[in-house]
């Protein structure tokens, strides 16, 4: 994912359509007995917000810095 950090403009609009598609695509398949795409959003997601996790959880205080 090194291509986010040389464009992080382009990569947040990118990532805001990704989202916004796949929302889109719940809501398009929300009455389908399966849920491939609410479980794939939800992947999707945990994997973004891996790095503010690390982060967060790497401070000394833990959510608390100071």
């Amino acid at each position: 994912m090194s291509f986010m950090r040389a464009s992080p403009m382009l990569s947040f609009f990118a990532i805001l359509a990704i989202f916004y598609g796949w929302i889109y695509a719940i809501e398009r398949n929300r009455t389908a007995p399966s849920a491939w795409a609410s479980c794939r959003f939800t992947l999707f997601m945990g994997y973004c917000s891996d790095r503010l996790l690390q982060q967060v959880l790497g401070f000394k205080n833990g959510v608390q810095r100071s």
